[in-house]
C-alpha cells in the first residue's frame, strides 16, 4: 500500500500536477471522531460504576434511604457479604431489597445540607 502511493507521488511531481487525496482519506476526521467519542464514552461509564460502588459502600446501620421503587426506609441490617439488605419501612414491616435498588442516602444528604448550613 505504501509504495504504490509513493510511486503515484513520484509520478504526480514528475508531470507537474497535484495528487489527488485517496478517497478513504476523507473519512479519516470520522474515524476519529469516533475513537474519540467511544473512549468518552467509556470512560463516563467507569466513572458512573465506581461512583455507584462507592455509593453502596458508603451505606451504614441506621441510614435512612429511598430505593428505586420510592420505598423510604431505614436500614436494620447490612451483612458484610451479598447483595441484600433489610429495610425497615414500618414498625412491623420489614422489607429486603438489593444495594443496586438504593438510590439516595437521606441520612447523608441532610448532614451534608447541615454541615453547607453550617458554613454560611
Amino acid at each position: 500500500m505504501i509504495i504504490p502511493a509513493f510511486i503515484l507521488l513520484a509520478q504526480a511531481e514528475s508531470s507537474g500536477e497535484q495528487p489527488a487525496a485517496p478517497v478513504w482519506w476523507n473519512l479519516v476526521p470520522f474515524g476519529i471522531l469516533l475513537v474519540v467519542l467511544a473512549v468518552s464514552m467509556l470512560m463516563r461509564g467507569n466513572r458512573d460504576r465506581r461512583e455507584a460502588e462507592e455509593f453502596q459502600k458508603g451505606l451504614r446501620k441506621n441510614d435512612r434511604v429511598l430505593t428505586a421503587a420510592g420505598i423510604y426506609g431505614t436500614i436494620s441490617a447490612l451483612p458484610e457479604t451479598g447483595d441484600e439488605v433489610l429495610l425497615k419501612i414500618d414498625e412491623n414491616a420489614r422489607i429486603r431489597v438489593s444495594r443496586g435498588s438504593i438510590r439516595r442516602n437521606l441520612t447523608r444528604e441532610e448532614e451534608a445540607a447541615a454541615a453547607r448550613d453550617k458554613k454560611k
